[in-house]
């Protein structure tokens, strides 16, 4: 049923005022932009507006209560003038009342122990990163060292300009023991001009293919010379 905002409460028991403490409900649990749309539809601006403080000003006084569970609602005087009454009219709260406080101390026991269990969690999921992370760097660092000292010239390179990553020393040999760390293919062997080097290697990285060749034909600068090699 289409309800339209009017000045003032709703006649208790109304349709309209189920609906507006239904959605009060949802908003004071948690965010509902549908029930809070609804609430300014079927409420004045004003209203709306106490409403809201209202819901806000609660919710706030329960997470209060919430993170301290020791406090005494008995030491209140609004609860000493009012309750007595209020229970009275509503037996079904007296149970509230009168666990409310071994409910809050099991609540905030098992909110202690889901935080130290996620603690030890996290500490053991930390453990074992760091673990790994030291075999990661074992295993790189041992294979670095059987690539160094391999017999045949091995180099690794990144990206689409194809960056020199590292290159053992047979590598260094071949290149006439260059510096080229960080330097790319272009860049360390400007000689290879169009023999077809740049573009095998251009083609790999774009396809994923591998390229193979042997015995490959290559002349290479070292020092003031240029000397063919085959690899």
């Amino acid at each position: 049923e289409d309800q339209q905002a009017e000045d003032g409460w709703p006649e208790a028991g109304s349709a309209r005022e189920k609906v507006i403490l239904n959605c009060s409900q949802a908003v004071f649990q948690g965010s509902d932009p549908l029930c809070q749309e609804r609430l300014k539809s079927l409420l004045s601006p004003q209203d709306y507006a106490h409403l809201t403080l209202f819901l806000l000003y609660n919710r706030t006084c329960l997470s209060w209560a919430e993170a301290n569970p020791s406090l005494a609602y008995e030491a209140d005087r609004r609860v000493q003038a009012h309750l007595a009454p209020l229970l009275a009219e509503q037996p079904a709260l007296a149970d509230f009342f009168s666990n409310y406080l071994t409910r809050m101390q099991e609540q905030e026991s098992r909110r202690l122990d889901f935080l130290r269990s996620e603690n030890r969690r996290l500490q053991a999921e930390e453990v074992r990163q760091q673990d790994l992370e030291r075999q990661v760097l074992a295993l790189e660092t041992r294979f670095a060292a059987v690539l160094s000292q391999a017999p045949v010239a091995i180099a690794l390179l990144s990206g689409p300009e194809h960056r020199f990553e590292f290159l053992n020393e047979s590598y260094r040999a071949l290149s006439g023991h260059r510096s080229l760390a960080g330097l790319t293919v272009r860049q360390a062997f400007p000689e290879l001009e169009g023999a077809g080097f740049y573009e095998a290697l251009d083609s790999v990285f774009s396809t994923g293919v591998e390229h193979r060749q042997h015995e490959a034909r290559f002349v290479l600068r070292r020092g003031d010379e240029m000397v063919t090699t085959y690899q």
